[in-house]
């Protein structure tokens, strides 16, 4: 598996097995699938359909998840060049309602 090339190198695959451990916890807590991504401000994203919310870990592993949004919304996310743009103008400058999740053991 190939680490990530951020705009200041690539990111030690030390640094990313510890990010994928923390996103293997996250999606077994919270029962979905996230996607990773290459954003300077998010690490993966994904989508409930049960709870049709809009599921964001941040790279600092804050995790939030956007209430009542829709498939198409998480679309349009996927689609987006840049995820962070997309989440800050559509959710977090809109003040989109959402739940935030605190995880013991992750920093």
């Amino acid at each position: 598996m190939e680490a990530y090339t951020q705009s200041y190198g690539k990111v030690s695959p030390r640094i990313y097995t510890y990010n994928m451990k923390q996103l293997e916890l996250i999606q077994k807590v919270l029962k979905v699938k996230l996607k990773e991504c290459q954003s300077s401000n998010i690490l993966a994203y994904g989508w409930d359909a049960k709870k049709r919310s809009l599921i964001v870990v941040f790279k600092n592993y804050a995790t939030y998840a956007y209430l009542h949004r829709s498939k198409e919304e998480f679309d349009e996310l996927d689609q987006a060049k840049s995820k962070g743009t997309w989440v800050n103008a559509n959710l977090v400058k809109p003040k989109a309602e959402f739940k935030r999740y605190v995880f013991s053991g992750i920093k």
